[in-house]
């Protein structure tokens, strides 16, 4: 977070996406959602208070920097239900901050129109990719005819970064962060971790892009 902001350039509005399964497991039991065994480090209450001390870092080094901030948690797979309580104590942390907007939006999809730009986010289980175009312009019929620059930010398949182009849009399949477990390792899965910052100009679309990987901590 500190390189990223320090690269970026002071604009008006941060858009900070969390993209889901920020929670490796969904419960005490140490097992995701629908009950699959995982390997963590540490009680549900530790991860719990480090995880939301960790948003709360982010959020305000960029709150530092940009004029607005939009804070969107997503759900994935491992943390269907921890990503509520996580968006929930953001939002009941920075709700007497104008400049941090913290929604805690059940819906599986979000959407931004910036200038000539529409932004639309979702973890990307349970959906095909090459179906997302028609999402976004089902979704928001009016953003998508009044804009060029269509991007759709989603997460789920760790093991590789892909921009694939659609019909209208683009989707950025994102890296994570999280360590290799058990399972992940026994199924061939060798990822890089890394986070981007993406710079984009409301009439031009993307401009500029900055990135830190895992291995430059």
């Amino acid at each position: 977070i500190d390189r990223l902001v320090a690269a970026a350039p002071a604009t008006r509005d941060a858009l900070f996406i969390n993209l889901g399964d920020f929670f490796h497991s969904d419960s005490s039991a140490n097992t995701t959602t629908r009950g699959t065994p995982v390997d963590v480090d540490g009680r549900a209450t530790k991860i719990g208070n480090v995880a939301l001390r960790c948003m709360i870092y982010a959020i305000d080094k960029l709150r530092a920097k940009h004029e607005r901030v939009t804070v969107w948690n997503k759900p994935g797979n491992h943390d269907a239900n921890a990503w509520r309580y996580l968006a929930a104590a953001l939002n009941a942390y920075y709700h007497a901050d104008s400049r941090v907007d913290v929604p805690v939006d059940p819906c599986k999809f979000s959407y931004m129109k910036f200038g000539k730009c529409l932004f639309a986010s979702t973890h990307g289980d349970g959906l095909k990719i090459d179906n997302l175009s028609m999402i976004m312009a089902t979704d928001r019929k009016e953003e998508w005819g009044g804009t060029e620059h269509r991007t759709w930010f989603i997460g789920h398949f760790h093991h590789k970064q892909v921009v694939k182009d659609l019909t209208g849009c683009t989707v950025e399949i994102a890296r994570t962060l999280a360590g290799t477990d058990k399972w992940h390792h026994d199924s061939g899965y060798r990822s890089k971790g890394d986070m981007q910052a993406i710079v984009f100009d409301a009439e031009h679309g993307e401009i500029e892009r900055h990135t830190c990987g895992v291995s430059m901590l």
